[in-house]
């Protein structure tokens, strides 16, 4: 088992781990050894108060690693993950994610507390921890939507051939009860939804749309702008590809980074988020479906 799930580690921690080697010795005041123990982590949950921030899904793809608050590494999961430093030691893992669904672009969420916990490390033997984050203190939820009420807080366009509905079949609903669905056909090949209200979002402050997906076409991302002026603009945010070649139920998550957006325009008072998806002509049907939405600052 640790065989296996050391193949699926990040390999780029290699010589970091070489370097760190060659400069240790047995005995080092430091703490750090020849020999490494080994942490498994195959997977990062998390933790909310469904009242407060909504579902607690995730996308959770990397652990961020700290022992003694010296950072070991980014690892993808499942890992299993290698330390120079034995006995008894504190440990912080920290959920990572890629913004807007991109390799690229992983970050540490900072919306999430870090699971913690003071261990023993031991070289050459292996602990498995199961971590789990909680939503911190910090964070703003100035809108969210999970499709639970019957009054919603999306609608539909008057350039969309179809409605934004709930969903109850339990073989679609991603969780509770209901979430968000727009069905797409040769006659009726666009769809779009839109958040109702006005959003207001502080400038130059780590800003996301978080929601769950379940779609075989794509879905553009875009906001309207609301100047103080009274000025609107329109601004393109990102595409998403299609998830149906996703794992288990088809649903994914997606955490969409929208400050620089937000920063980038100085008299922006508010902003509504548009979702908009166009039947490709190849296809003859198409679905999306879409549940915990959430504007976290």
């Amino acid at each position: 088992m640790q065989s296996t799930l050391r193949i699926f580690c990040t390999t780029y921690l290699a010589l970091f781990l070489l370097l760190m080697a060659t400069s240790c010795k047995r005995n080092d005041t430091s703490g750090f050894t020849e020999v490494p123990s080994y942490i498994i982590i195959k997977d990062i949950t998390v933790q909310s108060d469904e009242q407060l921030h909504g579902a607690g899904t995730d996308q959770i793809t990397d652990a961020w690693v700290f022992v003694d608050d010296d950072q070991i590494g980014v690892f993808e999961l499942p890992c299993e993950i290698p330390v120079l430093k034995d006995g008894d030691r504190n440990i912080k893992i920290f959920g990572g994610i890629k913004r807007g669904g991109i390799n690229s672009q992983r970050a540490s969420y900072e919306f999430y507390d870090p699971y913690e916990i003071d261990t023993i490390l031991t070289s050459e033997e292996a602990i498995e921890l199961s971590p789990v984050v909680t939503y911190n203190s910090n964070n703003a939820f100035e809108w969210k939507e999970n499709f639970e009420d019957i009054s919603i807080l999306v609608d539909s366009t008057t350039a969309s051939d179809v409605a934004i509905r709930r969903i109850s079949n339990p073989d679609i609903v991603r969780s509770g009860l209901y979430c968000g669905g727009m069905l797409l056909d040769a006659e009726n090949s666009t769809g779009i939804f839109y958040t109702v209200d006005k959003i207001t979002i502080p400038k130059f402050a780590p800003s996301y749309i978080e929601f769950d997906y379940k779609t075989n076409v794509e879905l553009k991302i875009s906001m309207q702008i609301f100047l103080l002026t009274g000025t609107i603009i329109p601004s393109e945010i990102i595409t998403v590809t299609a998830s149906d070649d996703a794992e288990e139920s088809g649903w994914k998550k997606m955490y969409v980074y929208i400050a620089p957006g937000i920063s980038a325009n100085n008299d922006a008072d508010q902003f509504q988020f548009y979702f908009t998806a166009e039947l490709p002509s190849a296809q003859q049907s198409g679905y999306v479906y879409v549940d915990n939405l959430k504007v976290v600052f």
